[in-house]
C-alpha cells in the first residue's frame, strides 16, 4: 500500500481515501520511473510500512450489546439480594404469645411478659473528605509549522522547507563535495560535486525526488521512503 505525502497534492489532501493500492501504484510506473498523477515534478508517493496501514473501525455495536448484557445481569443480582434481605427480616420478627396456665383450684395466672430488649445506640460514622486528585498535566505544545530557510553543510547547501531546524518538506540540496545522498539509502548512492537533489525531505533525510547534474540534466529518479 502507498500514500502521497506531498503538500498541496489532491491525493494527499483526500481524507476519505489517501491511499493507493499496488495495482494503482504500478500504473504510475512508466519506463521504470514514477510519474506523478498530478504532474508534479517531485512526486510524494511512497510505500507504507505495515504499522502505518489504516486501522479497521471498531465494532461499537458489539461493545454496546456486551455492556448492556452486563448491566442487566447486575440489576437482576441487586434485585435478588434486596428481595432476600426483606424476607429474612420478616422471618426474624419476634412473636410474643400470652400463655394461660390452668391450675386445679381454678386460679388463673398470666404469664409474665418477656424482658424488653435493650437497643444498642450506634454512633454515627464520620465521613472523611477525600482529597481531590491532582489536575492532569498540560498537553504538550503543538509541533512547530514548517518554515522556509537555508542550511549550510560541509558538503553542500540546502534551500527549502525547515522544521525544528531540520530539512523537512520540499527543498533542494546542492553538493559541493562527493557525498552519500542519505544514510537510509539501501543502494548507497553518491552525489558528485555540482549535483543537486530536488524533492521531499523528512526529519533531515531525503525521502524521494530527483537528482540532477550541475547543468540541469536529470541523473536519476530516487525513491527511498521514510
Amino acid at each position: 500500500m502507498y500514500k502521497c505525502y506531498k503538500p498541496g497534492c489532491n491525493k494527499a489532501d483526500d481524507s476519505d481515501n489517501p491511499y493507493l493500492t499496488q495495482s494503482e501504484y504500478d500504473e504510475l510506473i512508466v519506463d521504470g520511473k514514477l510519474i506523478c498523477p498530478e504532474n508534479h515534478e517531485a512526486c510524494g508517493i511512497q510505500e507504507l510500512k505495515p504499522e502505518d496501514y489504516p486501522k479497521p473501525p471498531k465494532d461499537n455495536k458489539k461493545l454496546f450489546l456486551i455492556g448492556g448484557g452486563i448491566l442487566v445481569i447486575l440489576l437482576i443480582a441487586i434485585g435478588g439480594i434486596l428481595f432476600l434481605n426483606r424476607g429474612s427480616k420478616k422471618l426474624n420478627k419476634p412473636v410474643v404469645e400470652n400463655i394461660i396456665t390452668k391450675v386445679p383450684d381454678n386460679n388463673v395466672t398470666k404469664a409474665e411478659p418477656p424482658p424488653k430488649e435493650e437497643k444498642s445506640v450506634e454512633t454515627p460514622k464520620v465521613k472523611v473528605k477525600e482529597e481531590d486528585p491532582p489536575p492532569p498535566p498540560p498537553p504538550p505544545p503543538p509541533p512547530a509549522p514548517p518554515t522556509k530557510g537555508k542550511l549550510h553543510f560541509p558538503y553542500g547547501d540546502y534551500i527549502g522547507d525547515l522544521k525544528n531546524g531540520k530539512m523537512d518538506g520540499l527543498g533542494v540540496l546542492k553538493f559541493t563535495e562527493r557525498q552519500l545522498i542519505s544514510k537510509k539509502d539501501p543502494k548507497k548512492r553518491f552525489a558528485e560535486p555540482g549535483d543537486y537533489l530536488d524533492g521531499v525531505w523528512f526529519e533531515g533525510f531525503f525521502v524521494n525526488g530527483k537528482m540532477f547534474k550541475q547543468d540541469g540534466t536529470l541523473k536519476e529518479t530516487i525513491i527511498i521512503g521514510h
